[in-house]
């Protein structure tokens, strides 16, 4: 699904371009750079913030996927008959959980 982006690609672009320049060049005391820089920002951050929810709803598919393909856990209760003593006359037998899902 194709969504109008909210930000100038060029923009964003120019301004990762900048940012890895000056990884190598020390190109942030230039007046002209800090403006642009400046001026770009906002479209950056629009740009980098799409990537990473895109990211992030490919994680959720691809765990909604794994859920989907796990085996639900049965369970099953069981109900022992009274020993005798008081407390079991007044509630009951014991119950047992037997299951097979797993501890992590």
């Amino acid at each position: 699904m194709k969504t109008e982006s909210t930000y100038n690609l060029l923009n964003a672009l120019i301004y990762e371009l900048i940012i890895q320049l000056c990884r190598y060049y020390p190109l942030k005391q230039k007046k002209w750079v800090r403006m642009i820089l400046k001026n770009c920002l906002v479209d950056w951050a629009a740009f980098r913030a799409e990537l990473e929810i895109k990211k992030v709803d490919q994680q959720i598919d691809e765990l909604l996927e794994s859920w989907d393909k796990e085996a639900e856990p049965t369970h099953r209760i069981i109900e022992h008959k009274p020993d005798g003593s008081e407390a079991q006359k007044l509630l009951g037998g014991t119950l047992e959980i037997r299951g097979n899902w797993q501890r992590d």
